[in-house]
């Protein structure tokens, strides 16, 4: 599910989405881009923060706040004005090759026994802090 919110917290638009993908509409970006401190909200199945698609569409629209809800966590971004597709390509080439870097750390957890879903929602977490601060995006993690 989706939805954008207002900055009162009013919904001004809502989808319904498949298990893994929520398409954005002109519909919503129209919201985005008309209300002022508007958040694009969304539900992920695990408890993973923003995947790297996540990031390229909010970066590929000027889509400027997102919000990912979980079981356990909230994830929050501002894309403080970066925009654009040009950087939207080159975040997932780096947001690729950064979890290729990450990737044996986490699942060395695995094998000291955290869960592969908490293991997976760590390095989702760890790869969005890094990628936040190397393109100047401000990121959080809150406990629901």
């Amino acid at each position: 599910q989706g939805a954008v919110l207002d900055k009162n917290g009013k919904v001004l638009t809502r989808r319904e989405g498949e298990t893994n993908q929520v398409r954005l509409t002109s519909e919503d970006l129209e919201a985005l881009h008309s209300n002022e401190d508007s958040v694009w909200v969304h539900t992920h199945p695990t408890n993973n923060s923003f995947s790297d698609q996540d990031l390229a569409v909010g970066i590929g629209y000027g889509i400027e706040n997102c919000e990912v809800a979980t079981d356990k966590y909230i994830y929050k971004i501002k894309f403080n004005n970066v925009r654009g597709q040009s950087i939207a390509k080159q975040l997932l080439k780096d947001y690729e090759s950064l979890t290729n870097e990450l990737i044996s750390k986490w699942v060395d957890k695995t094998f000291e026994g955290m869960s592969r879903e908490n293991a997976y929602a760590g390095l989702t977490h760890e790869a969005n802090q890094n990628i936040s601060a190397k393109y100047g995006l401000t990121y959080s993690m809150e406990n629901r």
